[in-house]
């Protein structure tokens, strides 16, 4: 199922402004203003690129579970970060009748939508969750847009150039107990192109490393070979995705733009393959995230 991509992560949030705050004013990124899901109990900021998107998450009350999503409020209860995430597919039909073909269980189509004062008439979509029992690391769901990014999203002007060079998804990292066994899963799951298996260093720590490919970029699988930040936690929460890699057109320039940006916490981290910008969970709101120059690799 070569076609499909990831369309996007969903980051939790307590509030949604101080998030909005954060991604705009510390980390440079180009935000939307707030969107509502009627009926569902959630409300979202988006960050947008050509194909893809970031989505920050939160309920409307924190004393209410929302009638789409519930375990958001039970997730929120423990932290922020990576919720789950959106595989994209062009027919979500025929992705629909070949993983049942498969023996996924896969849930019947639901209709979404997403209302903004800011926008014209909001927009929907169409999508369908997957097992979570299958998918080791997250949970997913495939979605179908009825309306392309550039319809969807008018303000703010120019919604996909961000100041800090972000061109759009890298990578998606789920931390598992098993990296081999969790891709060769998904792989069964999905029949995703899977890359070698390998162990070393990584932005994380000293890693079991496997990759599956989707038609935009990789869906990556670390377990741990030593303590450190992906040990601890699996120890204390579980399997569960912990970070996006993000391409910049210009590592030097994105360096530049967050060093004025006194917020900021990152740190640069150097590998045999070149040069990156981890941002930490103490200034993203609950995840990592990896800025690598779109040139490398």
């Amino acid at each position: 199922m070569t076609d499909l991509f990831l369309d996007h992560v969903l980051i939790a949030v307590h509030d949604l402004e101080a998030a909005g705050r954060t991604y705009s004013e510390d980390l440079g990124f180009t935000v939307t203003p707030a969107g509502r899901h009627p009926d569902r109990g959630t409300s979202n900021r988006l960050i947008v690129f050509d194909s893809e998107y970031l989505e920050l998450i939160a309920a409307d009350r924190v004393d209410r579970a929302p009638n789409h999503r519930p375990d958001l409020v039970s997730f929120l209860g423990q932290r922020e970060g990576l919720f789950m995430f959106a595989l994209g597919t062009p027919n979500i039909e025929r992705t629909i009748e070949s993983l049942r073909l498969r023996g996924v269980s896969v849930q019947e189509l639901t209709v979404g939508s997403r209302h903004s004062d800011s926008e014209n008439g909001g927009y929907s979509w169409r999508a369908s969750n997957i097992d979570p029992a299958l998918t080791p690391g997250s949970a997913t769901f495939l979605i179908q847009h009825d309306q392309t990014i550039a319809e969807r999203y008018r303000q703010p002007a120019n919604p996909t150039r961000h100041k800090n060079g972000a061109l759009g998804l890298r990578g998606l990292t789920l931390v598992v107990r098993d990296a081999p066994a969790a891709a060769s899963r998904w792989q069964q799951l999905f029949g995703l192109p899977v890359g070698p298996v390998s162990i070393g260093d990584h932005p994380l720590g000293n890693v079991t490393h496997a990759t599956l490919r989707l038609a935009n970029c990789e869906l990556e699988f670390v377990s741990p070979q030593s303590p450190g930040p992906i040990r601890d936690i699996l120890t204390s929460l579980g399997e569960y995705p912990v970070m996006i890699s993000l391409g910049v057109g210009d590592i030097r320039s994105t360096l530049r733009d967050l060093e004025s940006r006194q917020a900021a916490q990152f740190e640069i981290v150097s590998q045999s393959d070149g040069h990156y910008c981890l941002l930490g969970p103490a200034g993203t709101h609950g995840l990592y995230v990896l800025l690598v120059d779109a040139a490398a690799g």
